[in-house]
């Protein structure tokens, strides 16, 4: 059975837990933030999606508290759930290794009218609350952008209790050091440079130096790719997507 526009209403108000549907707009300063490309906002639509990412992170357990001094523990252990974890149960496996750090996380599928990457919050008891967008499923853009949003909160840009950062893209400085923070979590520097020097791009090569980094071998072809070292089209097969369908309510 259908519901009456009133009803609608009512069930998204409880739903977003909001006197006033209207108001959506209000919580999304988007004067502040420079999305990609040609991407269309909806303010409504972005404030809705903004109010199920905290509602849905509060109901995340953490276990631990966020130090930026575990910073190498952090980007250890989310390694090694992206190299142990079947991509299926990749959500909660995440949950748990970020919330062992103090970080609530979650993964949700992107909304039209909200193309955002991601969405972090620290809140008033010094947690900090994460969600991530599949909106690129590709595996590799998937871990670039969580390690991107992980860089956020290491370089400090969400330190202000209660205001959240909403991920576009954002102010370009912030953004350069967050993509500085991903690409050099992901890939040592120096053993990269070691790597590209010696020129070889044969997958054989590609997979020997990604294991050596604990990281899946696309991590390394769309450095490539991006790169323009290789062909876009060159090892694409090894890209694969992430399909989570339940990504917005259970992850």
């Amino acid at each position: 059975q259908e519901q009456s526009a009133d009803q609608t209403i009512l069930s998204l108000r409880n739903a977003l837990r909001i006197s006033n549907i209207a108001n959506l707009g209000e919580l999304v300063p988007l004067g502040s933030f420079r999305l990609a490309g040609d991407s269309a906002v909806n303010p409504l639509v972005m404030g809705a999606w903004l109010r199920l990412c905290q509602i849905t992170s509060e109901t995340i357990r953490v276990d631990g508290t966020y130090d930026k001094k575990n910073t190498g523990k952090l980007i250890a252990d989310v390694r090694n759930v992206m190299m142990s974890v079947p991509s299926s149960e990749l959500p909660e496996a995440l949950r748990n290794a970020m919330g062992s750090h103090g970080i609530a996380f979650y993964v949700v599928r992107h909304f039209k009218g909200a193309p955002v990457q991601g969405y972090v919050m620290r809140t008033d008891d010094g947690f900090y609350q994460m969600t991530v967008t599949i909106r690129r499923a590709y595996e590799d853009t998937f871990w670039f952008t969580l390690f991107h949003e992980i860089g956020h909160i290491v370089n400090g840009d969400v330190d202000v209790v209660g205001r959240g950062f909403i991920d576009g893209v954002s102010d370009g400085k912030r953004e350069k050091k967050a993509d500085a923070f991903a690409r050099d979590a992901l890939l040592d520097p120096s053993a990269y440079r070691r790597f590209v020097s010696d020129g070889d791009y044969t997958y054989n090569a590609i997979r020997s130096f990604a294991l050596e980094q604990n990281v899946k071998p696309c991590i390394v072809i769309g450095r490539l790719q991006k790169e323009k070292r290789i062909p876009w089209d060159r090892f694409s097969k090894y890209k694969t997507r992430f399909k989570w369908n339940n990504a917005v309510s259970k992850g």
